[in-house]
């Protein structure tokens, strides 16, 4: 009986021993559970920069966001809104591109597209973009409004109808 509470004492030991060099080490430590990534600081930055309309200091913070993690589509679409908001517009749909190959399911991008597109009079492909991001979303009103437009301008009266109609049935009273 003797040997065996030795034996108990001794195990109990080295595991209170192994406890204490396991957890002492770690816990003299300051414990942040949030980290931070490079890219998501320069993303952070960007946001920043973008609400405050400095707009070169926006796209140099998500230049270096894309630097860390470029297949990440919402960084190529905030440099590219940054660099819309610039008037930058070849590089803009440069960057929407890119956010459509990384996730053709983003309806906001292919609606700046088609923004973009139909302002520079690329009409056939601004109705591409549109009608993929109503496809999309059905419910962004202002895609359908734009697409509406764009059927009118290149005199698609017959299309312009239907998005009118549609429309009307999320304010039946217009």
């Amino acid at each position: 009986m003797n040997i065996s509470i030795r034996n108990f004492t001794t195990s109990l030991f080295i595991i209170i021993l192994l406890i204490c060099a396991v957890y002492l080490p770690f816990s003299s430590k300051p414990q942040n559970p949030k980290i931070s990534y490079p890219a998501d600081t320069y993303f952070k930055q960007g946001l920043g920069f973008l609400s405050l309309d400095s707009l070169p200091l926006a796209q140099r913070a998500f230049k270096s966001a894309i630097a860390y993690q470029p297949s990440f589509a919402p960084f190529h679409f905030y440099l590219a809104l940054a660099y819309e908001r610039q008037n930058k517009y070849e590089q803009a749909l440069d960057e929407y591109h890119k956010v459509t190959d990384i996730d053709p399911e983003s309806y906001r991008a292919f609606y700046n597209l088609g923004k973009i597109l139909g302002n520079a009079k690329e009409y056939h492909h601004a109705i591409t973009a549109l009608r993929r991001a109503v496809q999309l979303n059905p419910y962004y009103v202002s895609a359908f409004e734009d697409l509406a437009k764009l059927y009118i301008e290149t005199g698609d009266f017959e299309n312009a109808d239907k998005v009118y109609d549609y429309l009307k049935k999320f304010n039946p009273g217009e």
